[in-house]
């Protein structure tokens, strides 16, 4: 424990989200599990619920395989050879049948796999030859022969067989499909009061709505049955129409009634309203991409000030980045208490521009980071998802106009200025034009762009108002689940993990050898990066005669002495000093990848 070494977590680490053929965790019943079964053995490479259920970063999917497995069907006991015949001997767990698919599988990257269809099936007798059947129970031991044209000699003992396709299910599949044609569940709202007509109200996916009044007005009944259970019983009678009730709201004195035919003819005429609100077609203008795309332009305001800044995710590389020239600098850290003493001692020591990044991803309730972000006064914050780019070009308008209170932006400083991230995947004019017109000061150009693409949009007006990412190691992928409690605790989630993030550097070795850092943020989720950097370095030049202004590097695990290499030469290059295959050059990292183009690769043809 306390050691700093990376650990190397090979291939298939399970960066999923749950184990085993979709057992939920106490939420099952006997009756869905068929239709479970069913389900996974038409397409799964392993099942669950999820973090739907929770986050526990100890219940992964098996990283064992990537493609369609199925649903496991017993245990390969090797390989008999039986009438001329090789056959895969198994001990079955599940049922099996002439003409299911199976699967033995393999090694490592599937080595030695071994499948095919079922042609025929030996029962194994303790006496006696083995005895053709048409089908095979869980217990048995069989023999399963794939045909005269399946080589079965890799099948190895001891190895899972999985049943990849069931014919007979997935034709009984089919035809329920067909035979119920799928319906859009509607939900529907009755309201009213004695002696006025009732109004019934539906609500469907994808903004359908319908509304009818009734035409006999409320009465009170003589009985004390339940008005509910009549509504459910009258307005859910939709069997021969696309809908299907899902729910049902009222809103109705106690004791009331609705004459029974009313309710009939109510639903009849909702359907109706529905079906026709279903058919409507959406206006479609005249106006031309050449109209959309002269609207497009930037603000009329002067754009930010240049410089050269630095994302990053130490105190040390942050204070390295200022030794080494930096202009500014973005503190992305793992510990959010820890980010306003840093900001604190970095201003001290002469840092003129500090910017803060909170977590990529931002859920309900976590609100509270942004805010914590922004009171320890930075002099940016990165935007990096719609709802902070809503919330804060809403506050920014409350403050202009009329200082309006929203209640769900309290105490949110709209004077910090705001930059948006790469994630909001600004990509053309029109992205720029839109994030620009919600207040952002600056913009970053998607990851998503190629070279040609990215010069692109810089040669254009918006040019001036982009931020543009210089050196980086590419995110692949954010995700819920922590690799790193997963290998070095027994934790679920933060409260039993022991924050081993705090104490270990883990990275994933894929099948080239490559070791691509995993980093937590402060909830926890993970980001992979690329295990070599990413550099735009020969489009830095072109993009300083189109007007842009600035630029930066972002750093992940590079130490004070790659720091200072980092920003020295991409200092040099934005002044002249060295040209881009120079730089290139320059830039061997510790761990011998150098710098690599990425995604800015175009690809022809």
């Amino acid at each position: 424990a306390g050691t700093d070494a990376d650990t190397g977590t090979g291939t298939g680490t399970g960066t999923g989200t749950d184990t085993g053929t979709g057992t939920d965790t106490g939420s099952d019943t006997a009756a869905l599990q068929p239709l479970r079964e069913a389900a996974l053995q038409m397409f799964s490479r392993g099942s669950g619920p999820g973090f739907l259920a929770g986050v526990n970063h100890q219940r992964i999917v098996e990283g064992r395989a990537c493609d369609h497995r199925g649903l496991p069907v017993g245990d390969c006991l090797g390989v008999a050879r039986v009438r001329g015949r090789s056959h895969i001997r198994a001990r079955l767990s599940a049922n099996i049948a002439r003409g299911d698919g199976v699967l033995v599988e393999g090694g490592k990257g599937g080595k030695g796999e071994v499948g095919g269809r079922v042609w025929g099936i030996a029962r194994v007798r303790l006496r006696g030859e083995p005895e053709d059947v048409e089908r095979a129970a869980a217990g048995e031991e069989v023999l399963l022969w794939l045909g005269p044209e399946r080589s079965v000699d890799e099948a190895t003992p001891g190895r899972r067989i999985f049943k990849t396709s069931d014919p007979t299910r997935e034709k009984a599949v089919l035809s329920a499909i067909e035979a119920d044609p799928r319906k859009r569940p509607i939900s529907i709202r009755v309201e009213g009061r004695f002696g006025e007509l009732p109004v019934f109200s539906a609500r469907g996916g994808s903004g359908l709505t319908a509304e009818v009044t009734g035409d006999m007005p409320v009465d009170r009944a003589r009985s004390a049955s339940a008005i509910e259970d009549v509504l459910q019983e009258k307005l859910g009678r939709l069997g021969d129409t696309p809908f299907l009730l899902a729910e049902i709201s009222v809103n109705l004195p106690e004791g009331a009634l609705i004459p029974a035919s009313s309710l009939n003819r109510a639903r009849r005429a909702l359907v109706e309203k529905l079906l026709q609100a279903a058919r409507r077609a959406y206006e479609v203008s005249a106006i031309s991409s050449a109209d959309v795309l002269a609207g497009a332009q930037p603000p009329d305001r002067e754009p930010p000030p240049g410089g050269l800044f630095v994302l990053c995710r130490s105190k040390a590389q942050a204070e390295a980045a200022l030794d080494a020239g930096a202009d500014g600098i973005y503190l992305d850290f793992l510990e959010l208490t820890g980010t306003g003493a840093a900001l604190r001692e970095l201003r001290a020591r002469g840092a003129s521009w500090i910017g803060v990044a909170p977590p990529r991803i931002r859920k309900p309730g976590e609100e509270k980071i942004d805010k914590y972000l922004e009171s320890i006064g930075p002099d940016a914050i990165l935007v990096r998802g719609l709802g902070a780019l809503r919330e804060g070009s809403i506050a920014s308008t409350n403050t202009i106009v009329n200082n309006i209170n929203t209640p769900d932006l309290q105490n949110t400083n709209s004077n910090i200025p705001r930059v948006g991230d790469f994630s909001l995947n600004i990509t053309n004019r029109l992205s720029a034009a839109e994030v620009l017109g919600r207040g952002l000061m600056a913009f970053t150009p998607s990851f998503d762009l190629d070279a040609a693409q990215l010069s692109a949009l810089v040669d254009s007006p918006f040019g001036s108002w982009a931020e543009m990412v210089m050196h980086h190691p590419m995110p692949l992928f954010h995700m819920e689940h922590c690799v790193i409690a997963a290998l070095l605790s027994n934790g679920k989630d933060f409260r039993d993990c022991g924050r081993p993030c705090d104490r270990h550097r883990v990275s994933l070795r894929d099948r080239a050898g490559m070791d691509h850092p995993v980093e937590a943020d402060v909830g926890c989720r993970n980001t992979v990066f690329h295990a070599a950097a990413q550099s735009s370095a020969g489009i830095v030049l072109a993009a300083q005669r189109s007007g842009v202004r600035r630029f930066r590097i972002e750093l992940v695990r590079e130490s004070d002495h790659e720091v200072r290499q980092i920003v020295a030469a991409y200092r040099k290059l934005l002044q002249g000093s060295i040209s881009p295959a120079d730089l290139r050059r320059s830039l061997k990292t510790e761990n011998g990848y150098g710098v690599v183009s990425g995604s800015l690769r175009v690809v022809t043809g």
